[in-house]
């Protein structure tokens, strides 16, 4: 199977700025609520000098509201979106 071409350096920037105008744009009105920040440190000499290795974890919930709800149109009646828990930095990674 032969490899695709490599991208043109006008299709990575393209896509560069895409992301960078598309995160410009994202909607941020979210109610964020951080529900756990952990910080693991860890400080070792080495012959090259003292290394720190730091991890942060940060746990939040986010509730997406619905539209009409958001605007004051709504029933008063349940709806809205998830409040599900939203874990950053994926799983663990020792080693």
């Amino acid at each position: 199977m032969p490899t695709p071409p490599r991208k043109s350096i006008a299709r990575s920037l393209g896509e560069f700025f895409g992301h960078i105008i598309k995160g410009a744009g994202a909607d941020v009105s979210r109610d964020r609520k951080v529900v756990s920040q952990k910080v693991e440190e860890q400080t070792k000499d080495t012959p090259e000098g003292k290394v720190t290795l730091r991890r942060t974890t940060i746990e939040e919930v986010e509730l997406h509201r619905s539209r009409e709800k958001d605007l004051g149109a709504g029933d008063g009646g349940g709806g809205g979106g998830s409040g599900g828990a939203r874990r950053e930095g994926g799983g663990s990674r020792e080693g």
